[in-house]
């Protein structure tokens, strides 16, 4: 890795919610685990993900990282089961994205449906999804 691009990553902000400076230990994990993840290391990003639960409990609760896990082990299913057992709104993008990804048709009417959601994640990640541009 090039030091321009090591510095590039440590420019890109955390994927997780929590609120560290960019430069603490969770804050460097974290983009790790995300690029790792990015670049197929299954077994080294979760070995990360598993770590960063232990530095804060709240990581757990962004189930994004255990359903790409899920998804790019062939285990969508199993992905989708985890987001079905939450209540209705919560993660209805990566319900969607597991729905995609195992083929069900109902998929596009859900995205679609969630093109108006009132959270801009949401709604980037079903415009991403559907091909449309994204917000200006």
């Amino acid at each position: 890795m090039t030091t321009d691009s090591a510095q590039a990553r440590q420019a890109e902000p955390s994927p997780l919610p929590m609120q560290y400076s960019e430069d603490s230990e969770f804050a460097i994990l974290t983009r790790a685990m995300a690029q790792s993840l990015q670049d197929g290391h299954l077994d080294e990003s979760e070995a990360m993900y598993a770590r960063l639960c232990t530095m804060d409990a709240r990581a757990e609760s962004v189930l994004i990282f255990p359903v790409m896990f899920a998804i790019q082990r062939g285990k969508a299913l199993q992905a989708l089961q985890l987001i079905n057992e939450l209540p209705a709104d919560r993660c209805p993008e990566l319900r969607v994205l597991c729905l995609n990804v195992l083929g069900d048709p109902s998929w596009h009417g859900e995205a679609t449906a969630l093109l108006d959601s009132p959270n801009p994640t949401v709604r980037k990640a079903m415009r991403e999804l559907l091909c449309k541009p994204l917000d200006s």
